[in-house]
């Protein structure tokens, strides 16, 4: 009897010991779910984040693509707008050109008919400038005669 209640004892204390074991596991266990449930938090809210930050950065790519076909586009329309306000500014400067070359004959026409007219008159003036002389030697001759005359009359 003494053999089996002294089994009996050893076997309680070993289930006692166990049962602390299982207690001591238990708690492990549950603070080891504690933890686990903490990852799985911390890893959903950073799975999240990233799902996040990887959504912004394809919208920021999206947007820079966006931003460099309405850059090219943009430059295209400048390129276009230069080529049109040279060949506008070349239009122009050859249209001020013809102008200017019209204008630039009519004043040659108007010159050359004044200076042609100039020239006539000038040529009238030389002869009655001509004529003007020959009256003028010729009566310089006749006061001369008579003052040749006069003087001598007078001298008699």
């Amino acid at each position: 009897y003494d053999a089996l209640l002294c089994s009996l004892n050893d076997t309680q204390k070993r289930c006692q010991d166990l049962n602390g074991d299982m207690l001591r596991v238990a708690d492990a266990n549950e603070e080891l779910h504690g933890t686990l449930r903490t990852l799985k938090s911390t890893n959903r809210r950073l799975v999240e984040e990233v799902q996040k930050q990887t959504e912004e950065l394809s919208n920021l790519t999206t947007q820079r693509l966006l931003d460099m076909e309405n850059l090219q586009r943009l430059e295209d329309t400048l390129v276009q707008e230069r080529s049109l306000w040279a060949h506008e500014a070349q239009r122009a400067v050859e249209e001020e050109k013809r102008q200017c070359d019209e204008e630039y004959g009519r004043m040659t026409e108007e010159l050359n008919g004044k200076i042609d007219e100039c020239r006539r008159q000038a040529r009238g003036m030389a002869s009655k400038s001509a004529s003007i002389r020959a009256v003028h030697a010729q009566l310089k001759a006749e006061v001369q005669g008579f003052s040749q005359s006069f003087n001598t009359q007078f001298r008699k």
